[in-house]
């Protein structure tokens, strides 16, 4: 063997106590855990599905072993930010001091035992408003426009629709071996996302109101799914 595959064997191997042991932690904590997935682009990543069928969250972990170089991290984490709920960097006691955005959490590893030293902010969100917008930025919007009052409910409950929707295609690209089937909400969202016939939500007829609240109409899917659509 060249001395080159055998310091490369070395390196992973560092990597690979770490990623046993956060895989037996997440696993114990009731999490779906895959390993190396996106052609090795992520690490480990972790979701929590409820028994509704319904991603709750999606963890990004990135792993440095004290034979890391952590100048690659600047190219790694953007794409951790793109796509999941919370990020963490696990590492080896020695590669601690390391300065990171304040949302990023920090994984110790030592001794085959992992320590959160510092907890994940969710980002999806709350951090990136962009992404999704927030109901309060919804409704300080709104207020400045009195034709449109009356529509902030839908629009919440839509983008919030939106953000779960994106949530799980990015679950079912990942976790393709265990993929999760599309809700009837979210089917109906597919469809207003993809008819060009329908510009306006209130023409879309894609919501339902129940005793004065607005969720997304699911009847229409339901039918759809008597007869053959998957």
């Amino acid at each position: 063997m060249s001395e080159k595959r055998q310091k490369s064997k070395k390196w992973h191997n560092h990597e690979l106590k770490i990623e046993k042991a956060l895989v037996a932690y997440f696993e114990s904590k009731n999490y779906i855990v895959r390993t190396h997935s996106c052609i090795d682009m992520f690490d480990v990543v972790c979701s929590k599905v409820d028994n509704k069928d319904h991603v709750n969250e999606i963890i990004g972990i990135e792993i440095k072993s004290s034979k890391d170089r952590l100048t690659k991290l600047k190219k790694q984490l953007p794409q951790y930010i793109h796509i999941f709920d919370k990020i963490f960097i696990a590492m080896e006691s020695q590669n601690c001091n390391l300065s990171l955005p304040f949302f990023i959490g920090i994984i110790k590893y030592d001794q085959n035992t992992i320590n959160f030293e510092r907890d994940a902010i969710r980002v999806s969100g709350s951090l990136f408003p962009s992404r999704v917008v927030t109901a309060s930025a919804l409704q300080r919007t709104i207020g400045l426009s009195e034709g449109i009052k009356s529509r902030h409910n839908e629009l919440s409950i839509f983008l919030e629709g939106l953000e779960n929707l994106r949530r799980k295609i990015i679950y079912n690209s990942i976790f393709f071996n265990n993929s999760l089937p599309l809700s009837a909400e979210e089917r109906t969202l597919v469809d207003f996302i993809i008819d060009k016939n329908v510009i306006e939500l209130r023409e879309s007829k894609i919501f339902k109101y129940d005793f004065g609240k607005v969720i997304i109409n699911q009847k229409e899917i339901q039918e759809k799914e008597g007869s053959n659509v998957k």
